[in-house]
């Protein structure tokens, strides 16, 4: 029988049924015509059940059983089990004939060759032998899993759910979007969602639910599963990402907004005129334009863009906010905060000999002299104070004598208790990306300065990830981009083509950031040099 080139004659009626001919289609053997009139191909069908319920008697923790079955006429029925299918003996039931009078039927297998592929998704789905089924573990995720596994299964696959689970395939609640806006604090607000659905049978209470869900499942008792979507157009998503907003991140918590941030266009259409007049009221307020004259204690001819950052150094002071100049590097970042200290001190918001004081400048070791040397170029009325590691006791005789006191990022954490008690008319962190981290020391030690006026100087305001802007807002206006969770959760989504928008509506009233593309012709024509150096000794030998 091993013989390959070996001639075997196998019996007609042994191929005349349902196993043989399933042989020769397995072997692709055309089958003869008298047999192909024969045949009647019947698929078979596959029905997955799923149903919730306690898994043991008195506990409230539930779980979906969840059992797959095949059936097709004159077959026994088949059922999924950890090791394959196997058939389910079922007391008094009586098969189909399905076939007679000459008809072989096959069974078309095509919808259990899915299986167990299929339940792979469903990763915590186990299989127990007693009482025999797969079961389901009900978490806090469960729903958007299931959910999304129901519209993953092919389509040739029945599925039959409770009525609870059933609400899993219900269309979600369609909401429509306005805001509300209430004063906070000065310049501050609290935006809420004010919320409109199409569903008049959930509560006042459901409604929170779903909002604090965030589009996420919620389970209302005896209405199973509920989400919310909110009915957004492609045009309102991008009226709200010039607010910083994305309804993706809509709840029942109001988030705080600056005024300025609130100050666009783009509130029109989500805002009643009545919270419009609040908003319109406190901008007008503010001095959003402030363009004071060059203090005559800077001996330095500014370009146009040093006088701009000035102004809006100014604009910073005139408005109580902190913020971030985030010019390139070698723009003068130095002399536009130089100007702004010289004009802070001739100029004080709020008029009193004890407005005027020391201001604190925190900056990495390499800068400390380069400050020293540009304050002594430019601004050569300004006391300087280069902090060289003397006892922590003379930091009070320091602000007596000096208007301006540098230290550097080490030095800040050495004398962090200290310096937090101290109290400065402003507080400048040079190269802030040092604290970009805002988990480290250095950051929290520079939260915890006390500072008329905050400002931060960088050219690189996000170096690696989104949470270093985090960090330096944090620092320099506390509040302005929300909680940390909040942010990353708004602004860190690979999948929001707006997120980059909406980070710049939130950021865009305290940062200033100028590339040196985009002020080419304020600088001058580039000199280049070439110098040429012998080496000698040691160097010439290596």
């Amino acid at each position: 029988m091993l013989e390959a080139d070996a001639r075997r004659t196998i019996p007609a009626p042994a191929l005349e049924t349902a196993g043989g001919l399933s042989a020769l289609r397995a072997a692709a053997v055309p089958l003869p015509e008298h047999l192909a009139r024969r045949v009647r191909t019947v698929p078979v069908r596959v029905t997955i059940s799923c149903e919730l319920k306690s898994f043991s008697h008195g506990q409230k923790k539930e779980e979906i059983f969840l059992s797959v079955d095949a059936h097709a006429p004159g077959m026994n029925l088949e059922t999924l089990a950890a090791s394959g299918w196997r058939e389910k003996r079922i007391n008094g039931a009586k098969k189909t004939p399905a076939s007679g009078n000459g008809i072989v039927v096959l069974y078309d297998r095509t919808a259990q060759k899915h299986f167990p592929r299929v339940l792979e998704s469903l990763a915590d789905l186990k299989w127990q032998d007693y009482p025999t089924g797969w079961r389901l573990r009900l978490a806090k995720k469960t729903p958007e899993l299931l959910a999304a596994w129901l519209r993953s299964l092919p389509p040739d696959i029945e599925v039959r759910l409770d009525r609870e689970l059933s609400t899993l395939r219900d269309e979600p609640v369609s909401g429509t979007v306005s805001l509300e806006v209430d004063e906070a604090s000065i310049d501050w607000f609290d935006l809420k969602v004010a919320l409109d659905v199409s569903d008049s049978t959930l509560t006042e209470e459901e409604l929170k639910l779903l909002l604090k869900a965030r589009g996420g499942y919620v389970r209302l008792g005896g209405k199973g599963w509920r989400r919310l979507a909110f009915n957004v157009t492609p045009e309102d998503d991008e009226q709200l990402a010039r607010l910083g907003l994305s309804p993706h991140d809509f709840s029942a918590e109001p988030q705080r907004f600056h005024v300025l941030q609130l100050a666009d266009e783009a509130t029109k259409k989500f805002l009643a005129p009545e919270h419009l007049e609040k908003i319109h009221r406190r901008v007008s307020e503010l001095k959003t334009r402030v363009m004071p004259s060059l203090p005559a204690s800077i001996r330095a001819e500014m370009r146009p863009y040093q006088t701009e950052g000035f102004h809006f150094l100014a604009y910073l002071t005139s408005n109580r906010f902190g913020g971030v100049l985030a010019d390139d590097m070698g723009l003068g970042k130095t002399l536009q905060t130089l100007a702004w200290l010289a004009w802070l001190r001739e100029n004080p918001p709020r008029p009193g000999p004890e407005t005027v004081g020391a201001s604190l400048v925190v900056c990495p070791k390499s800068v400390m002299d380069n400050w020293r040397v540009e304050v002594e170029r430019f601004c050569p009325s300004l006391r300087v104070r280069l902090w060289r590691g003397e006892p922590s006791l003379e930091l009070s005789a320091a602000r007596q004598t000096a208007d301006l006191v540098i230290i550097n990022y080490a030095q800040l954490r050495l004398l962090s208790p200290e310096l937090a008690d101290l109290p400065w008319l402003a507080v400048i962190l040079d190269e802030a990306q040092y604290i970009k981290n805002p988990d480290s020391q250095t950051a929290q030690a520079a939260r915890a300065l006390q500072g008329e006026h905050r400002l931060t100087l960088t050219g690189t305001p996000i170096e690696n990830r989104l949470l270093d802007l985090w960090s330096i807002l944090s620092f320099a206006m506390p509040g302005a981009l929300g909680t940390r969770s909040l942010f990353l959760r708004r602004f860190s989504a690979k999948n929001d083509p707006l997120a980059r928008r909406r980070i710049a509506a939130r950021v865009r009233p305290f940062l200033l950031r100028r590339t040196k593309a985009q002020v080419a012709k304020d600088l001058p024509d580039r000199v280049e040099e070439d110098l040429f150096c012998e080496m000698d000794g040691q160097q010439e030998t290596l």
